[in-house]
């Protein structure tokens, strides 16, 4: 059994990277601790609460508030790891990466982990040596898709030779009381509002499915800074009756179990947890061939792959899975099955614990 200390930049109920973890070092089969490097005031605001959210007896809960100062953190990492025989360090963002190279130096010892569980814009010259940099000390990488390994790999050439892994997310709203897909009457999306989701190309489509099934309603689950752009977009279209932006919402299950087709149409999504939490919950999903989406559904067998630009087949192919019951029940099912058997939480922890024994020898 190996000691395990996850260091980790955020901290909230809603963040999927943080529910994961929680989820990981209460079912492992290790000993965990964390520790919390915070620097983001709203964060450090809310962080009384979620840390009694977060704490368990399966796991040691540690902190630091020190901006962005790294040596601290760092400091305090070396500490922890000393006075704990720690084994494996995992770091989970850009940020607490750049504590690596002083933790090595100090702490030798402990394998080194870092998880890329998403991909962000191209950063700067600057910013990009650095990155590369504290990747060096680095003694393994976790992907969580073969596109983000791609991308970064590409972006960061200390990674080319460096081992690494793909562990897929999994799915964690959803719920085992699925609804009938006979009944269901929705199209559904869960997402951010923001300009990659590419939420503009659904709402153009809506507007041939409406016109063929005119009671035909789009539920987008999320809020952001795309908000307003969308809003006028379904003005302009007249869809306000048929595209209904929710907002944010914690009862993502309810309206996955009126879910009768999924759409997702991200351009650059690096994984899609959304798209596989929809596929457990028996709705077959159309999606982008973009990004991750394409490693997650089975084209014709548990969804459709469209052209993310194009409104008019994104159109064309709600239309045919709305015409086509038979194929969109099938479809439901297989897209259980391939949920349950490629994306489940459990294959999320046992492969981390399969990672942790491995370093650990």
């Amino acid at each position: 059994m190996a000691k395990i200390l996850s260091v980790i930049s955020v901290c909230g109920k809603t963040g999927g990277t943080t529910i994961k973890l929680k989820k990981l070092v209460e079912e492992s089969i290790h000993d965990h601790y964390v520790y919390f490097a915070l620097y983001d005031k709203d964060i450090i605001k809310d962080y009384p609460e979620n840390k009694k959210w977060f704490a368990s007896d399966k796991v040691k809960v540690f902190e630091g508030f020190y901006g962005r100062n790294f040596i601290q953190y760092s400091m305090d990492i070396i500490k922890i790891a000393k006075e704990n025989q720690i084994d494996v360090i995992h770091f989970y963002f850009n940020f607490e990466n750049t504590f690596a190279p002083l933790v090595k130096l100090f702490y030798p010892k402990a394998t080194l982990i870092r998880s890329i569980v998403g991909y962000d814009e191209p950063l700067s010259k600057a910013r990009s040596f650095v990155l590369n940099q504290v990747l060096k000390p680095v003694d393994h990488v976790i992907f969580i898709s073969n596109y983000i390994k791609k991308l970064y790999i590409n972006d960061y050439k200390s990674l080319e030779k460096k081992p690494s892994t793909i562990i897929y997310n999994a799915g964690i709203q959803v719920t085992d009381n699925i609804s009938n897909p006979v009944d269901r009457t929705d199209l559904v999306s869960v997402s951010g509002l923001c300009q990659r989701k590419n939420l503009g190309v659904l709402v153009k489509a809506m507007e041939q499915v409406v016109d063929k099934f005119p009671d035909q309603k789009l539920y987008i689950v999320g809020d952001g800074p795309s908000r307003k752009e969308i809003e006028t977009l379904i003005e302009e279209l007249d869809l306000k009756n048929n595209v209904i932006l929710v907002g944010y919402s914690t009862k993502i299950t309810e309206y996955l179990n009126k879910c009768k087709i999924y759409v997702h149409p991200a351009d650059t999504e690096g994984f899609g947890i959304a798209v596989t939490e929809a596929m457990y919950m028996k709705s077959p999903a159309i999606v982008s061939n973009a990004g991750a989406l394409p490693e997650l559904v089975s084209q014709d067998k548990t969804g459709l792959i469209v052209d993310p630009y194009d409104p008019n087949e994104w159109a064309q192919q709600i239309i045919f899975l709305l015409e086509h019951e038979d194929i969109r029940l099938a479809m439901a099912n297989e897209s259980h099955e391939r949920a349950t058997s490629v994306f489940p939480l459990e294959a999320f922890i046992n492969n981390h614990d399969d990672l942790y024994s491995k370093s650990n020898q």
